[in-house]
C-alpha cells in the first residue's frame, strides 16, 4: 500500500494547488477560516471556485448526516470514482 501511495504522490498535478493564504483571501464572508486547510482537494475547490465549494460542502455534509451510509463504503466509493477519473490525488 505504501508503494502505491508513493506512486500516487509522484504523479504530476494537472492544475496548481493554491496555498492556504491564497485561498483564505478569496473566501466568502462568514466562512470559518481560523484553521488552515491542508487537504489538496479542498484547497483547489476553495481556491478556484470558493462559492461553489462552500455550497457543495454543505450539501455533502447534509447528505452524510441524513443518509447514514456505511463509512467504509462511502470512502471506498469515493476512491474508486476519483481513481477512475485520474484525479490528481
Amino acid at each position: 500500500m505504501q508503494g502505491r501511495l508513493d506512486k500516487q504522490r509522484e504523479r504530476p498535478g494537472r492544475i496548481a494547488v493554491p496555498s492556504w493564504e491564497e485561498v483564505r483571501r478569496g473566501l466568502p464572508d462568514g466562512y470559518p477560516a481560523s484553521r488552515p486547510v491542508r487537504i489538496k482537494w479542498s484547497l483547489v475547490c476553495l481556491g478556484y471556485q470558493p462559492e461553489l465549494a462552500v455550497g457543495w460542502s454543505a450539501c455533502t455534509r447534509a447528505f452524510g448526516e441524513e443518509a447514514k451510509q456505511d463509512r467504509v463504503f462511502e470512502e471506498s466509493l469515493f476512491w474508486v470514482v476519483t481513481r477512475s477519473l485520474h484525479c490528481f490525488y
